[in-house]
């Protein structure tokens, strides 16, 4: 998942405390405003056409950069398969970087564009990001943008590699795109138009979509028609995962203020967790059987039971930094955050 997979870094990047961060944090709508300050958010409707590379206007006249401190800089998601021979993994985020190894060793790809990439397809096929950006990876590294709406500069905040083999990609405005390769057509998830932030696809075959002010739809299969479910929250979810605990899956949406919802039947309804967090959740990883790990702003990483419906542990990772993606591998947790890789060992499952 994802995820958010995105540039919600305002509680960290502006030193604001108090009322202020209350303020900022109260409204998504509020959120997202103060976030086009990062990325560059236009409010125009998506007008979506393929773009050759390197024939585009900014954002893919120069090719992504080099850059020593790579590992350092903000990375919005990784994803991580252990069946796969080196590289194991491979981390998106500002600025075009691409990396691709394992906790022992990176390596930059230098890609086509210098649009910041906000997620990747848990398959590594796909990155999304700004400029509407979609670009395909390949073995031995090659790297080429197949879809992007440049006129717009829609940004794109995540997309699933769905059972069928092809994908969803879903961002601001409403904007979703299905399709793979260079074959990229419109969907519809929220016919409001609110900013979906996250999707995902569970063992039966349903889909769910997250986002703004709520934002709950299912679908009872690819290709059905989504149907808003009734949140218990009305603030951003920025995340959803599906989480087996024994013969059961449980579905996750959290957001901002620590807001967690669980579902026990299979996204038909949610019921909010009661917790006392108030840092915003950002994304998830199963760790174990029913067992979950979420991480958000100033370095919060929670452990989360979802057959007992409660956080087991907390942990706030040292220097605070905004913690943006999660996965485990082998005994260790990889998170992306806005001070880059960052490796965590205290917990065993």
């Amino acid at each position: 998942m994802s995820n958010p997979t995105l540039c919600f870094v305002l509680e960290h990047c502006l030193t604001v405390k108090g009322a202020l961060i209350d303020y900022v944090i109260e409204s998504s709508f509020k959120v997202f405003t103060l976030l086009a300050l990062i990325s560059l958010i236009v409010t125009y409707p998506l007008r979506a056409e393929e773009v050759p590379v390197g024939t585009g206007p900014f954002g893919f006249s120069a090719s992504s950069e080099s850059f020593p401190l790579v590992g350092k800089s903000l990375l919005q998601d990784i994803q991580c398969n252990e069946r796969l021979a080196e590289p194991s993994c491979a981390a998106v985020g500002e600025r075009g970087h691409f990396l691709v190894g394992s906790s022992k060793a990176w390596e930059q790809l230098v890609l086509p564009t210098q649009s910041q990439l906000n997620a990747l397809s848990e398959d590594w096929q796909y990155a999304v990001g700004e400029d509407g950006i979609i670009l395909s990876y390949s073995a031995g590294g090659k790297t080429q943008v197949v879809f992007s709406d440049l006129d717009n500069d829609v940004p794109l905040f995540s997309i699933l590699h769905l059972s069928s083999g092809n994908y969803i990609a879903v961002g601001a405005y409403g904007t979703c795109l299905q399709g793979k390769e260079a074959e990229w057509s419109r969907c519809t998830i929220d016919p409001e138009e609110r900013h979906i932030y996250d999707l995902t696809q569970l063992q039966d075959g349903t889909i769910l979509a997250v986002g703004e002010v709520g934002l709950i739809a299912r679908a009872e299969q690819e290709g059905a028609e989504f149907m808003p479910i009734q949140s218990p929250y009305g603030g951003s979810l920025f995340g959803v995962i599906g989480v087996t605990s024994g013969d059961d899956e449980h579905i996750l949406a959290f957001g901002l203020r620590g807001t967690i919802l669980r579902s026990t039947d299979g996204g038909k309804t949610f019921q909010q967790s009661e917790n006392t967090l108030e840092r915003t959740l950002l994304a998830a990883a199963q760790v174990a059987d029913g067992k979950v790990v979420l991480v958000g702003l100033g370095g919060l990483l929670i452990e989360f039971s979802t057959s007992e419906n409660k956080i087991v542990r907390q942990k706030t990772v040292a220097g605070r930094p905004v913690l943006t993606g999660i996965q485990k591998v082998g005994d260790a947790l990889l998170l992306t955050s806005d001070q880059g890789l960052i490796e965590f060992q205290e917990w065993q499952w």
